[in-house]
C-alpha cells in the first residue's frame, strides 16, 4: 500500500543552519502519526515542506502520491492543515470565519460547515464572536477549518496546546473519530507526550533535523529488557537480596516499591527467589515504559538536553 507521506533525503537550510537534514520518513494510510522533537528539531519546517509552503534544498517529498512542492495543486483539497496558532477575525462569529475561509479555498456546502462544527463540538457556540472564545475553542475552530475540504490527510501543528483536561479528552476522541469513521490519516506534532501516547498509533522522533526513531507506539513501549515493579515488607533487604541474583542487572527504590531490571523474562524466578529469602511479596507486576521515558532516553543518546517543548 502506497504511503500517504514519504520523504527521501529531505533537506532544508536557512543560511548555514540545517533545519531538516536528510529526512527519510514514511506515514501509512490510517495512521495517527505523532511527530516529536525538541525546539529547533525541524518539526515545523518539515510540516511546511509537506504542505508545499517551503522548497527543499535537497531530497524529495510526496504527499498522497504528489511530489511537492511542484505538484501541490494536485492534492490541495485532499489535505487539511492547522499550522501553529490559528488566526481568526475576533469580531466575527466562528461560523462566519469558517465561511470566509471556505470561500478563499474554493468554497464548500453549508452542510459541510455544519458537519465540521458538530465534529469539533462548536455547534452551540458557532454564532458567538471568536473574540469571546477560550483558547481551547479557538484550537477546535482551527481544526474545523482544516476539516472543511473533507481531506484524506490532516496535518496539525500542536493541536492540543493550551487545552484543559476536558478539552484534551475531546481532541483525543476527535482524532480517533477522524481516523475510524472519516477514514483520515492524521499527522500531528506535539510536546504533550502523554497525549501522544494515548492518541497516536505511530511516532517519529527527530533531533537536529534527523529522524532518530520511528515505530509503532505499542512496539516502542515494549521493554527491550524485562523490568518488574515489586512491593515487599522490607525494601532494604529486598534490594540486598535482588542484588545477589545473577539475572538482576539493576534495582531502583521508588517510594514504597522497587523497580527491578532483569536480564530476561525472569519475573517468576524473581518472585520465587524473593519469597525463598523470607520476604513477603505483596505485589509483583511487569513494568511498563512510558513514551516520555523513551523520548528522554533518545534525547540523551542524541546529545540533546531538555524537554520536547515547541
Amino acid at each position: 500500500m502506497e504511503p500517504v507521506i514519504r520523504t527521501s533525503g529531505l533537506t532544508k537550510r536557512f543560511g548555514k543552519r540545517v533545519a531538516v537534514d536528510g529526512l527519510d520518513l514514511e506515514v501509512g494510510p490510517g495512521e495517527i502519526f505523532g511527530f516529536l522533537g525538541p525546539n529547533g528539531a525541524g518539526k515545523s519546517t518539515t510540516i511546511r515542506l509537506l504542505l508545499g509552503l517551503l522548497r527543499p534544498q535537497g531530497g524529495e517529498a510526496w504527499v498522497l502520491g504528489a511530489r511537492l512542492p511542484g505538484e501541490r495543486l494536485r492534492v490541495g483539497d485532499r489535505v487539511g492543515a492547522m499550522v501553529e496558532s490559528p488566526a481568526f477575525y475576533d469580531y466575527l462569529s466562528g461560523r462566519r470565519n469558517l465561511e470566509l475561509l471556505a470561500r478563499l479555498s474554493g468554497g464548500c456546502e453549508r452542510k459541510r460547515i455544519d458537519e465540521t462544527l458538530e465534529l469539533v463540538g462548536l455547534s452551540d457556540r458557532q454564532h458567538d464572536r471568536v473574540g469571546g472564545y477560550s483558547h481551547g475553542m479557538r484550537q477546535r475552530l482551527g481544526i474545523a477549518q482544516a476539516l472543511l475540504p473533507k481531506p484524506e490527510l490532516i496535518i496539525l501543528d500542536e493541536p492540543a496546546t493550551g487545552l484543559d483536561p476536558q478539552g484534551l479528552v475531546e481532541v483525543r476522541e476527535l482524532m480517533r473519530h477522524l481516523r475510524d469513521d472519516e477514514n483520515m490519516t492524521i499527522f500531528l506534532s506535539s510536546h504533550l507526550l502523554h497525549e501522544v501516547e494515548l492518541i497516536c498509533t505511530d511516532v517519529g522522533v527527530v533531533s537536529g533535523g534527523k529522524l532518530i526513531r520511528r515505530g509503532k507506539v505499542a512496539d516502542l513501549l515494549a521493554r527491550s529488557t524485562a523490568q518488574a515493579d515489586v512491593q515487599v515488607d522490607d525494601l532494604s533487604r529486598a534490594v540486598q537480596v535482588a542484588g545477589t541474583l545473577p539475572y538482576v542487572t539493576g534495582t531502583e527504590v521508588r517510594d514504597s516499591w522497587i523497580r527491578v531490571t532483569l536480564s530476561g523474562d525472569l519475573i517468576a524466578d524473581l518472585n520465587h527467589d524473593l519469597v525463598g529469602a523470607g520476604l513477603r511479596v505483596s505485589a509483583l507486576t511487569p513494568a511498563r515504559s512510558s513514551l516520555e521515558e523513551i523520548y528522554l532516553t533518545l534525547m540523551a543518546e542524541s546529545g540533546h538536553v531538555g524537554g520536547p517543548t515547541g
